[in-house]
């Protein structure tokens, strides 16, 4: 029997391959989840890496997308993050159909061409390597033609996590980053840079204004460990954390 839903908040995360619109998913949805605010986020791409003959890549993507988010739905949750390359209107109504959604808002990640080729690259080392590199540039001007965006933000030359607060302040899901009990300082906080026996450095780890021991810790009884798709249409990478 179908599941009767309204999903009040969609935030779908477009833009070229290698603007980093999975990973910026994935650190909107940690932003989200230390604000104790339920929600989905599902990298459209993953759910059509397949090769069917009888039916096409997209239909079959969105179809999983629409099952997805009625199992999501079913659970209370009615805010949801898309990662997807909207080229144009019509794909934005397919997704908005799937997910039943009444407020729709659409951020574009942009990055230089040189930085989303590197990415691109630097991720994809198999056969299709030199088609997927060349792909960024041709799917970033669809885009730049089709304008479906909303608002736009940078993802090139600074933290990851900044790019994802800013991206939900502008689409008004969060107001401001809120301070936990006890916290003394309203401004973000950031470890310094350690540095392993082998002299290499790790990147410095950002907190959002939260000192180490104030973090919340994942609730349920097993600390859950987040999958990271990488997705796309030839194929998929995935990365554990």
């Amino acid at each position: 029997m179908a599941i009767s839903r309204v999903t009040n908040s969609l935030l779908i995360i477009t833009g070229s391959m290698g603007a980093g619109k999975t990973s910026a998913m994935a650190e909107a949805s940690d932003l989200l989840k230390v604000r104790h605010i339920p929600h989905a986020a599902i990298d459209v791409d993953a759910l059509g890496v397949s090769y069917i003959p009888s039916a096409t890549d997209d239909g079959v993507m969105y179809v999983n997308l629409r099952s997805v988010c009625e199992n999501y739905a079913a659970l209370g949750v009615q805010r949801f993050l898309l990662a997807c390359a909207i080229e144009n209107l019509a794909q934005l109504e397919v997704c908005r159909d799937a997910v039943a959604a009444t407020d729709v808002i659409v951020c574009r990640l942009i990055a230089s061409v040189e930085t989303m080729q590197q990415r691109v690259a630097m991720r994809e080392t198999g056969m299709l390597q030199r088609e997927l590199v060349s792909n960024v540039v041709r799917l970033n001007d669809i885009l730049d033609r089709a304008q479906i965006e909303n608002f736009t933000v940078s993802n090139d030359r600074r933290l990851l996590n900044d790019a994802a607060l800013e991206m939900l302040l502008k689409a008004g899901w969060i107001s401001s980053r809120p301070l936990l009990p006890g916290s003394r300082s309203s401004t973000r906080t950031t470890q310094p840079t350690r540095q392993m026996n082998n002299g290499m450095e790790l990147p410095a780890i950002h907190t959002h204004g939260y000192t180490p021991n104030e973090l919340p810790s994942p609730r349920g009884k097993h600390q859950l460990t987040r999958k990271r798709f990488i997705g796309r249409k030839q194929g998929c990478l995935a990365q554990l954390r």
